[in-house]
């Protein structure tokens, strides 16, 4: 499923670098200069709630496609 931040919502976190999590046991991101392996339990859990947190804030279906419309709309 494709998820989607608005832009003009005010968030409560902003995500780092691309994050990805495996069987909440870690996290890898990868920076311009590295690539973390995470494994500390409490770090994990960060990203998890980071995670939780920017899931809550997406749209999906109709509500993502108005925002990607009007995002191509602005660039016309």
């Amino acid at each position: 499923m494709c998820r989607h931040v608005p832009a003009r919502l005010d968030r409560t976190v902003w995500s780092s670098p691309g994050f990805w999590i495996f069987d909440e046991e870690r996290v890898l991101m990868e920076t311009p200069t590295a690539e973390l392996n995470i494994t500390q339990p409490r770090e994990v859990t960060a990203y998890s709630r980071t995670f939780a947190e920017l899931s809550a804030m997406t749209v999906t279906g109709t509500e993502a496609r108005k925002l990607i419309l009007s995002a191509a709309n602005d660039l016309v």
